[in-house]
């Protein structure tokens, strides 16, 4: 962390969620130009700028802090988003 010019080590401790929700950030991604969708080889590649990712995160965050958590009871991995909700009450 950057804080007074310094850098900061700090540790947190990791809240795990699933990921099945992460693409939803394409669509708003490339609403804004901020996503490029491209091939490498035989693989289908997504190229964006990570202070894009961040800054987009930290938008749909601030309007609903669960934004990427599967709904109520409906995670696929174990109820990890369960677990993640009741973690950040």
């Amino acid at each position: 962390v950057q804080e007074n010019g310094q850098t900061r080590w700090v540790e947190y401790a990791e809240v795990n969620h699933c990921c099945q929700n992460f693409p939803k950030v394409a669509p708003h991604l490339v609403a804004r130009g901020q996503l490029v969708v491209g091939k490498v080889g035989q693989a289908t590649t997504q190229l964006m700028r990570s202070q894009h990712l961040v800054d987009l995160a930290c938008e749909l965050m601030a309007d609903d802090p669960y934004y990427f958590l599967c709904p109520p009871g409906q995670c696929q991995f174990d109820d990890e988003c369960d677990e993640a909700r009741a973690y950040a009450k």
